[in-house]
């Protein structure tokens, strides 16, 4: 490889890398946008709950098990957006739905 080739696979990582990070700030304040109305807070609350995320997803059928664990998953990582976003507003969400459930 040549030095040029290595500068420009370098350049690429970088404008690559800066674009995730503009990516994940708009993510960021969307999720910060939706959590601010009460209506958001119950949506997503509404979301995190049919995702499974307040209840165990353990199945003695592997195959449903694996389902609810996947559904869990993408609930987790919603929180995680709403957690890393807002954190106030995720525990004013959970005060208005009356706790996890």
């Amino acid at each position: 490889m040549t030095r040029k080739d290595t500068f420009e696979l370098e350049q690429e990582r970088l404008m690559k890398a800066a674009k995730h990070a503009v990516d994940q700030r708009d993510i960021d304040n969307d999720v910060y946008n939706v959590m601010t109305t009460e209506s958001g807070r119950r949506f997503i609350h509404r979301l995190l709950s049919d995702c499974g995320i307040f209840r165990t997803s353990f199945n003695t059928n592997a195959l449903a098990m694996a389902f609810n664990e996947g559904q869990r998953n993408i609930g987790l990582m919603i929180q995680t957006r709403v957690l890393r976003s807002c954190p106030s507003f995720y525990e004013q969400m959970i005060k208005e739905n009356g706790g996890d459930n």
